[in-house]
Order: C-alpha cells, then sequence, then structure tokens
C-alpha cells in the first residue's frame, strides 16, 4: 500500500483506537468497489481498519481516501494544464480542511454541513506530487448521491439553505476576526486552468458564437445590445471574477462547485432532509452569487428558474440569517441584485465544461444564459 496512505490509517488508529484497551493495527480492507475517480484531479479508496482489540479483530467504520494524481501536466478538453494545476486544487481541499474549517469552527462546529476529516499526509517535491486525505466515508451511510436530472425543486430548497449556513459563517469570520479571514482566505488558488489572459480571447469568441443564434429574434433584440456592450468590458467581467473585492459586502468563501456530483443527500419518508457538501478543491473567496447562480443554472431546470428564482434565493437567505443570531449579513434585496449582477461572472464558470463543442449543437448552454440575462435585465 502507498506510504502516505498507510500514514493516514496509522495516524487515524493511534489516535482514535490505539488508547482504548490492548489494540494493535492489522490492516486496510477496502470496500467493495472501493477504488474510483472523484472529480478530475483526485482518485480514491474507501474500507475499513482492522485491528485486534483484547484478542478480538474488529473493524471501524468506512473511512473515505481522498488521494492526489502524480500529475505534471495533463490534456482535458484541447486545454493545456499547467504543472503544479492538481497539486494547487488538492491543496485548497487540504487548506480548506485542516486550516481554515479549524478557524470557522471557533464559532460553531460546522461538521452538520461537511464529512468528518480526520488527518492528511503529503508528499510534495520538484518530482513528486502525492497527497492522501482521510475523511468519514458517508457514501456507505444514510447518505446518498443524487443525479442532477433527480434534482427536484426540495432538493433545491435544502441545498440553498445550507448554502446560506455555510456563506454564514464567512460574514461571522469578517465581524469577528476579519484580518485572519482574508489572510487564510488568501492561500486558496484560482482552480481554472486557464490564466486570464488567455480566458480574455477564450471568452470573446465564446461570446461570438452564443450571441449569433439571437441575433435575428426580435425577442431578444433590446437586450442584446446591453449584452454586447458587456462583451465588449471583457476585462471587467475577468476582473470581477479573478480579482476579488474583500471590502464588497458580498465577498465570502465560496465553494464554487455546488454540484449535484458534490452533495451527498439523507432522506426521510423519500424526502430530502440533510446534505453533504463535498470537494472542495476549488473553494476560494469570490462572491455569494457565484455560488447561488451555480446551483440556480446548473441543479435548477429552466422552469423551477422561472417560477422559482426568487423562492429559491430567500431560501438561501433564511439559512444565511438564521445560521448565527449576531451576524452582520447583507439584506435579502442586496442579495437578489447581487445574484443579478453576477450573471455575466457564471458564464466564466461555465467555460472549461463546455470548452468542447455541444453534442447537440442546437442546445449551447451559454446561449440559454445570455436568454436568461436579458429576461432578468
Amino acid at each position: 500500500m502507498d506510504v502516505l496512505v498507510e500514514n493516514a490509517l496509522r495516524k487515524y488508529f493511534a489516535e482514535n483506537l490505539a488508547s482504548k484497551g490492548k489494540t494493535k493495527y492489522l490492516n486496510f480492507e477496502p470496500d467493495d468497489g472501493a477504488k474510483g475517480v472523484d472529480g478530475r484531479t483526485s482518485d480514491y479508496l474507501s474500507g475499513k481498519i482492522r485491528y485486534e482489540k483484547d484478542g478480538e479483530v474488529c473493524t471501524t467504520q468506512s473511512l473515505f481516501l481522498k488521494l492526489m494524481k502524480d500529475s505534471k501536466s495533463s490534456q482535458m478538453s484541447k486545454i493545456e494544464i499547467p504543472k503544479g494545476f492538481f497539486t494547487a486544487t488538492f491543496n485548497n481541499e487540504v487548506l480548506f480542511y485542516s486550516v481554515m474549517k479549524p478557524f470557522l469552527d471557533t464559532f460553531k462546529p460546522m461538521d452538520n454541513l461537511l464529512p468528518k476529516f480526520h488527518n492528511i499526509q503529503m508528499d510534495i517535491t520538484v518530482n513528486v506530487n502525492n497527497g492522501a486525505l482521510l475523511l468519514d466515508n458517508l457514501r456507505n451511510s444514510e447518505f446518498v448521491p443524487c443525479k442532477q436530472s433527480d434534482i427536484e425543486y426540495n432538493h433545491l430548497v435544502l441545498l440553498m439553505r445550507k448554502l446560506g449556513e455555510f456563506h454564514a459563517y464567512s460574514f461571522y469570520a469578517k465581524k469577528k476576526h476579519p484580518s485572519q479571514f482574508f489572510i487564510l482566505g488568501g492561500f486558496f488558488t484560482e482552480a481554472h486552468c486557464l490564466d486570464p489572459p488567455l480566458y480574455k480571447i477564450w471568452l470573446r469568441q465564446r461570446m461570438e458564437v452564443a450571441l449569433k443564434p439571437l441575433e435575428n429574434d426580435s425577442q431578444y433584440s433590446a437586450g442584446l445590445s446591453k449584452i454586447k456592450q458587456l462583451t465588449e468590458d471583457i476585462e471587467g467581467i475577468l476582473s470581477q471574477h479573478f480579482k476579488v473585492d474583500k471590502t464588497s459586502e458580498t465577498t465570502v468563501l465560496a465553494h464554487r462547485a455546488c454540484r449535484s456530483e458534490n452533495i451527498l443527500f439523507s432522506y426521510k419518508n423519500g424526502k430530502p432532509n440533510d446534505l453533504k457538501l463535498l470537494d472542495w478543491q476549488t473553494c476560494k473567496l469570490n462572491y455569494l452569487g457565484i455560488d447561488i447562480l451555480l446551483i440556480l443554472y446548473l441543479e435548477a431546470s429552466q422552469q423551477i428558474r422561472n417560477e422559482k428564482w426568487n423562492n429559491l434565493i430567500d431560501e438561501y437567505y433564511v439559512g444565511l440569517s438564521q445560521t448565527f443570531t449576531d451576524n452582520v449579513i447583507p439584506s435579502k434585496e442586496a442579495i437578489h441584485k447581487e445574484v443579478i449582477n453576477r450573471i455575466p461572472s457564471i458564464i466564466i464558470m461555465f467555460g472549461q465544461k463546455y470548452y468542447k463543442k455541444e453534442k447537440n449543437e442546437n442546445c449551447d448552454p451559454i446561449t440559454e444564459i445570455v436568454k436568461d440575462m436579458i429576461n432578468r435585465m
């Protein structure tokens, strides 16, 4: 077994089991189907530690090991991924669990939002980039994944409330210890593969393609001119996204990947009643509207957006306002306005996912966002 994995498991054993009676570490027993791919930057392994206690063989609860790939460079969707990219994104998750979460936990433990973190083992040198992150494995418990096609309105209500609850920690930290919050938040690395100059070229070309189908549609003619003016200020869009204003009242530590593939739900009587947020590789200081919009555009159907847009943002405000009784947060009206203002930035978040031409040429996701933008102006 990999040395880092073995070290992570033995450290877990030493901290949680070694002092409980006469115990001896035996081995790690992988779950069925324990190996897999977790996102594009890491693999995973799950299973139980077998150990001897007072002469009897026992096993721990299932544990989840997130493993960083040793990748110096790679190809993804025709984009050259720079050396160190995988290390940087994995480091974001390490920073979140080992540095930022303990800081936020001082205000109120946030374990109800996340799987329990145990330890991290890393080997970072000039030629080797390896890491093993050890967490509780929720996939074998009452928490289960939910496909995007199965996401319904009640899932979105719960997700929005939990997102508001998570963002509430940022506002409370800004109130109590702003300097420390922004210092720690500044350690997180931008997880996009493309640098801003390359994004500028890509975004200009991508918007030209996305706007073309709307040019002869009178329904969008008035709004289209505003959108074209917006695309002429590509630098402004990129600046908002990559250079976050720390003085903005809507700046938070954003997850930036609140998608069904990164969420585990639990159910009661067939309805979702709790969830856990996974995959913190893209988290970074950003605007709260980015996280909200990723849910509205990537998880909600067009019908739900049309009918429940305001309702879902209100649900976010419920979670935001109820987490801490003495918090300082933006008004509900300010949050609604913030979401609308950040719609142009969400196009950047779609960049890598839709870098390749879609199989269905009649369904351009960015065109659909632009149409939605015009309707909400």
